[in-house]
């Protein structure tokens, strides 16, 4: 999060992208009953194509207890906010990469997922550019400073997130763009064609726009449009499916279903099943 420029936008509106499709695994292909299968995190046993069955299965990323989830900051579903402060205070992922071909980092799997993302954005006509990710502890320390004596403790806190309890220190979070700067980290992104082109198919690459729009009450945030939190597509989906505007919520609702007992099914638990055609994959 960084403070919003004002700047002019043209609202519009653009449909979403048709589906990817991604080739199978070659065992996939060849038709084998596998074991243990490992799929986008989700370890699902006893895989039955049929009917999905598997052993204390959560919605995709969400296999981990919910005090895994919280006190986990290499988690993709931990909640960061005031508060729930990262631990510890001054984490750094493990590993960083080059985001969006920018100098900007995030983990790895949240840096692949956003470039496939810009690459989609760009072939359905949409200049999108990385405008920052990681943050340091340190780094954030000085920024929210600043925002206070600018702005005074208040207001810096809603636009802002103290040093130890920011997204962006997770390396699972990003702020995107128009390559042009029109609407730069401001409210009016989310109304160019590209703002709500990144609204309709974050959910498909794994992101959610994190601060979303009359949710400051549960946020503690002001609507960022161009704020994006990699969660992984499994999660990203089920809260669409769900209804759940935020991680705040979504983590509520996970709690819930983690006590609803050790065996069930996905697509009874979640709605999700993959489809195979022809040797492919639809997700």
């Amino acid at each position: 999060m960084n403070t919003p420029h004002r700047r002019p936008g043209s609202p519009a509106a653009q449909s979403p992208a048709p589906a990817r499709v991604h080739p199978a695994p070659a065992l996939f292909r060849a038709g084998l009953a596998l074991s243990g299968l490992a799929l986008s995190g989700l370890v699902l046993s006893g895989l039955a194509l049929s009917g999905l069955a598997v052993a204390g299965a959560a919605p995709a990323s969400a296999t981990s207890s919910s005090a895994d989830r919280s006190g986990d900051p290499a988690s993709v579903l931990v909640l960061v906010n005031r508060d729930h402060p990262l631990e510890p205070v001054d984490y750094r992922p493990e590993r960083l990469t080059p985001a969006g071909g920018s100098a900007n980092l995030l983990v790895p799997e949240a840096a692949v997922a956003l470039a496939v993302l810009l690459e989609d954005a760009a072939a359905a006509g949409h200049a999108l550019v990385v405008e920052s990710a990681y943050r340091s502890h340190e780094r954030q320390a000085v920024l929210y400073e600043g925002y206070v004596q600018r702005y005074g403790e208040a207001y810096a806190a809603r636009i802002s997130a103290p040093p130890g309890t920011s997204e962006h220190q997770l390396g699972l979070a990003a702020d995107v763009g128009l390559a042009s700067g029109q609407c730069s980290l401001s409210r009016c992104f989310g109304s160019t064609p590209a703002g709500v082109w990144v609204a309709a198919n974050a959910a498909r690459h794994g992101f959610i726009v994190r601060y979303g729009e009359g949710q400051e009450e549960v946020t503690g945030y002001q609507y960022e449009p161009w704020h994006l939190r990699f969660v992984g597509v499994e999660a990203a989906r089920d809260m669409e499916r769900a209804g759940v505007a935020t991680l705040e919520e979504y983590t509520r609702l996970l709690d819930g279903r983690e006590g609803a007992g050790p065996w069930r099914s996905v697509p009874e638990t979640t709605g999700w099943a993959p489809r195979w055609s022809a040797g492919y994959l639809f997700y």
